[in-house]
């Protein structure tokens, strides 16, 4: 049975959902039908299971999205024993925006009742456990901090593994990222039949409230320094950084 050939990690609330989809419209590209999750919450299924979800047939790439793996540091050794020749997919957000985002996502499916300023407060302790779905769902601003999780995937895969995408500029600039995407995969130009509407679909659901002033303002100086970081680690900028 076939393995997937590419793995798109993260990160959540940056954009997986639109690559994903576009993704899979590819003739040449099979994607799991939905976010596995193996490498997390389901690897007492067996690898056989998980290989069982792709259908593969006579696609070129073969993929799979869980947004969730980035932010896990179990998961990368996981995954290069699984997985050893795999080609990872990023997408990173500017991590106000996106743990903003992320709190709002909880609050609609009925997980969150404390308001986003208590949620950042309690997220430490909240973490202080050793469920994955736990960690996954209250990790607020420490899915934000993109230098050290990128840091330790790189303990198991080379940088050249690696795509790593500007939500800003993805949605900004979809053609160009899309066939950087391609290119990565070894893949030749296309474009999806509703290419149209790529940039703005997938966002227009945001958050119900504005975020105040104050709190992004303490947000911002918080990431300051990760994002510096992250900079200085890739050797490249971000908009938001």
């Amino acid at each position: 049975m076939a393995r997937p050939t590419f793995l798109l990690v993260g990160a959540q609330k940056s954009g997986t959902t639109t690559l994903t989809s576009d993704l899979g419209a590819h003739p040449d590209i099979a994607m799991a039908p939905r976010e596995l999750h193996y490498f997390d919450r389901n690897l007492e299924r067996g690898i056989e299971w998980y290989v069982a979800q792709f259908a593969g047939g006579g696609a070129t790439a073969i993929g799979e999205s869980t947004p969730e793996y980035l932010f896990l540091p179990e998961v990368p050794p996981r995954i290069i024993e699984a997985l050893p020749g795999v080609r990872l997919l990023v997408i990173l957000r500017d991590p106000v925006a996106r743990a903003y985002s992320h709190y709002w996502h909880n609050r609609a499916r009925g997980h969150e009742a404390l308001g986003f300023e208590e949620a950042l407060a309690a997220e430490a302790d909240r973490l202080a456990v050793e469920s994955s779905t736990e960690r996954a769902r209250w990790s607020y601003a420490a899915r934000g901090l993109y230098a050290e999780q990128l840091r330790i995937w790189m303990r198991h895969f080379p940088p050249e593994r690696f795509l790593i995408l500007d939500s800003e500029g993805f949605y900004a600039r979809p053609d160009e990222a899309y066939q950087k995407v391609l290119g990565f995969l070894d893949l030749p130009v296309w474009r999806p039949p509703d290419y149209v509407n790529y940039s703005t679909r997938s966002r227009a659901r945001g958050p119900s409230e504005p975020m105040s002033s104050a709190t992004r303002t303490i947000l911002a100086q918080r990431f300051a320094e990760p994002n510096h970081a992250l900079v200085k680690f890739l050797g490249r900028e971000f908009a938001w950084a």
